[in-house]
Formats: structure tokens, sequence, C-alpha cells
């Protein structure tokens, strides 16, 4: 076989040819001398940048520095007042809840004679950051924070190094081949814009499940104990209509849609939430109070956006802690959606009293329902064993 015929095979231009395709097709670039150097400039002078920017080391020692000293000191003023009244189970919870934190390996206590009040986690790094507790420019006592040096080592970047230079010597080219292409014709479809559709807040049920006993469990089985409370909590949304996430490690957070569902058929999601979380095997203890919530929009159709945003605020602080008062088994529940109940209903309801509850809500009437009737019990029985059932065949 020739040579020239070979190349009309491939398509590939001949030496005598002069109108080839390759050429052609090569020709529709017009790398001129105004684009050409406009992009490789363009290319150095950010590769250029871009590598400043990622080679800058970063100093772990600093960085560890400033977070120990800065988090000692803010712990350091908010437990003068329970280190000056002695109140040993405040300083737990706070050593506890700082733990939580993956930069955050242990801390300790001490009062004005060195003696240990609180400790929580490991004491034993040398990572340790000191601060003195003092109330009235009086010394009271110390806290000493001890950090995790593996939480703050910097991330290996020679991946994300490489994809960016990669990038950047191919980025000009590949916007110079778009101009080249769009010239010959603009044939996209105009961009039609939908108006998003605004947001009407909604009332809704909201369901605190606290989880007891957090202090008694370590770190991993607080994440699994929560993990099981929601996907129990999910199953009873898939009944009544809702939705359900996490809230940090206080429990889980239920809301319930009061435009498809009653008062009484919250009342028993709560329960059977309850139910399911005793027979289900799990290491949480929970606790249940039902409230109202003007929700930002359906329950169903809000974002994780929007669930972060609610669960973070503030007004939640007391419906945890009722939560935390309730009685194991039973209906805890606001005096806004007992009044939503049906008039024979509402008897069913008994004030809740504990002596802690003046000081956590003292203008809310908070009831208790130990019972439900027989017909509304047994269908609860019957949803949590189907539930259990399903879910030990999906295990």
């Amino acid at each position: 076989m020739h040579f020239a015929t070979f190349c009309r095979i491939l398509a590939l231009p001949t030496r005598t040819g002069s109108t080839s395709r390759v050429s052609n097709y090569w020709k529709r670039f017009k790398f001129n001398q105004t684009v050409l150097p406009t992009a490789v400039t363009s290319a150095v002078l950010v590769g250029i940048c871009l590598l400043f920017v990622w080679a800058r080391p970063v100093d772990q020692n600093e960085h560890m520095q400033r977070f120990g000293t800065v988090l000692a000191t803010t712990i350091a003023k908010t437990s003068a007042t329970h280190l000056l009244n002695n109140q040993r189970i405040e300083l737990a919870v706070l050593a506890n809840d700082t733990t939580q934190h993956p930069e955050v390996a242990g801390i300790v206590f001490y009062n004005i004679n060195n003696e240990v009040i609180a400790l929580h986690g490991r004491n034993d790094l040398n990572s340790s950051y000191p601060a003195t507790i003092t109330a009235e420019d009086a010394i009271i006592g110390y806290v000493n924070l001890f950090l995790e040096p593996t939480a703050f080592a910097p991330p290996a970047r020679l991946q994300q190094w490489l994809l960016s230079v990669l990038s950047i010597l191919l980025a000009p080219f590949v916007v110079l081949l778009g101009v080249q292409l769009s010239q010959r014709g603009n044939r996209s479809l105009p961009i039609v814009s939908v108006p998003e559709q605004p947001h009407s807040p909604q009332l809704c049920f909201c369901l605190f499940v606290n989880l007891h006993n957090q202090i008694a469990l370590s770190r991993d089985e607080r994440r699994a104990a929560l993990e099981d409370a929601l996907a129990m909590a999910e199953e009873v949304c898939a009944i009544h209509q809702g939705v359900a996430l996490t809230a940090d490690d206080r429990g889980v957070l239920v809301l319930l849609d009061q435009t498809v569902i009653t008062a009484a058929q919250a009342i028993c999601a709560s329960l059977l939430l309850q139910d399911l979380l005793h027979e289900f095997e799990t290491d949480g203890k929970f606790r249940c109070y039902l409230d109202e919530y003007l929700a930002p929009d359906n329950p169903t159709e809000l974002n994780a956006a929007d669930l972060t945003e609610i669960y973070a605020e503030e007004g939640f602080d007391s419906g945890w802690l009722l939560a935390a008062l309730a009685r194991s088994q039973t209906a805890q529940l606001s005096a806004a959606v007992r009044a939503k109940h049906l008039p024979h209903q509402q008897s069913r309801a008994e004030a809740f009293e504990h002596p802690l509850l003046s000081d956590i809500a003292p203008h809310a009437d908070v009831f208790l329902i130990a019972e439900l009737p027989e017909q509304q019990a047994q269908l609860i029985v019957n949803q949590g064993q189907l539930i259990l059932g399903f879910s030990q065949a999906a295990g």
C-alpha cells in the first residue's frame, strides 16, 4: 500500500496535500499573536499566585497555642460562678460538653488549693493550656485544657496542588476553544428564570426527644444512641407526616405537619417513638416533650440549612429541659397542644408538677398523659411491632 493511500484512509494530510481535514480543523482555532500570549500569560500569573497561597506553611504549634489559650480563658470566665458556688455537677457537664469537640482531649478544674473539682477526658498530654479562674479580681481556682494534637495536623495537600496546576495549564486553552466554537453561531436556548416560591410560615407540632443519660455514655455510645433514635424517629415520620433531625448531643428533634395530623395523633407519635426506643437495642434512655413551633415552611419541605437553623435557636432550650424532666413512657405536652385536643380528650391530660418546673418555665403549663384509650394503645403496639419487624428483617 502506498503512503498516500494510507493517509487518505486515516484522513491524515499527505505530503503533497494542502487542504486535508486535520489542517482545516486546526486552522479553526486561529492562534494569533494576541490570543495565545494572553492565554499563556494569564496561566503563568494565576499559577504563580496559587503556588504562593498553597505553599504557605501552616504553623501547627502557633494555631494550637492561640486556640488553646482563647478557649481556656473563655472557659475560666464561664465557670467562675459554678466554681465559686462549688457546683460540681455543672462543672462536670461543662467539661463533658467541651470534650465533645475533636480538638479537645480533656479538661480539669481545680480549686484554690489545687484540688480536682471536675475532670473529663485525657489529662496526660503535653499540649496543656492553663487559665486562672477569678471572681471580683480574686483567684478562686484554675482550669487546665488539653488539646488533641492530631486534630490540628495540616491536611495533605499534594493532590490538590497537582490538580490546581493541571487546571491552571488547561483552563486558558479550554476557554480559547469555547470562544472559537461560539463564533460559529449561538444556538443556545434562552434561559428562563423560574421565580422561587416564597416560604410561608406554618405552625407544626415539635417533639423534643432528649437523650436522658448522655453524661453516662461515651462519645461513641452517644453517637450510636442518637443514630438509633434518628432511625426510629424517621420510621415514625413515615406514619405521621414530619421530619426528624439530630440536635448536637441533646437528642432528636421531630417536626410534625399540623395540617395533616391532629394533636391526638402527635401524642400517639410521641408514645410510639418511646415504645420503639424502649424495645430497640440501644444504650440511650430518652424522654419526650411535645410542643408547638412556627416553622418557616411545611416541615416536609424544609432543607438541611433550614433544619440546622431551627435546632440552633435559643428558644428551644426550655423545650430540651422540659423533656429532660419528663417521665419515661409518658406523653408530656404543653398547654397549646392540650388546647387542640377534643374536650373529652383533654380530661386525660393531668397537670405535671416538678420542683424545677418553676425555674425552667415559670409561665408555662405542662401536662402529662400516662395512658391512652385501649384502642389507641393497641394501635401503637401494632405499629411498633410492624416497624421493629421490618427493621430486624432489614438488619
